[in-house]
């Protein structure tokens, strides 16, 4: 098994995933064999492992405003609209709006 690093015959053993499952498998070019996790721990010319974790707590950051600043990099302040107690939003973009 092995050779040098960019030749040779390289074989590995892989764990079925799932937390309740304890079968592990040797993997030999097209062949695939079931082996005891006894045969496994026995391997002493391993070099390279991977590991899965067995939770994920994934913790996302809060999104950005959706407001925008201006290419000029000064935010318009909101401005008080006809309509009582209601604020008109500056636009999104630098495109100029028509008034009604």
């Amino acid at each position: 098994v092995g050779g040098t690093a960019t030749s040779g015959h390289y074989t590995s053993y892989v764990k079925q995933p799932g937390a309740s499952s304890k079968l592990w498998y040797h993997m030999d070019d097209s062949f695939v064999t079931e082996v005891s996790e006894k045969t496994v721990l026995k391997q002493r010319d391993a070099y390279v492992l991977f590991y899965t974790r067995k939770e994920v707590k994934l913790e996302f950051p809060q999104p950005p405003s959706r407001e925008r600043v201006p290419r000029n990099g000064v935010k318009e302040p909101h401005t008080e609209s006809k309509l009582k107690g209601t604020k008109k939003e500056p636009p999104l973009d630098d495109t100029p709006q028509q008034s009604p």
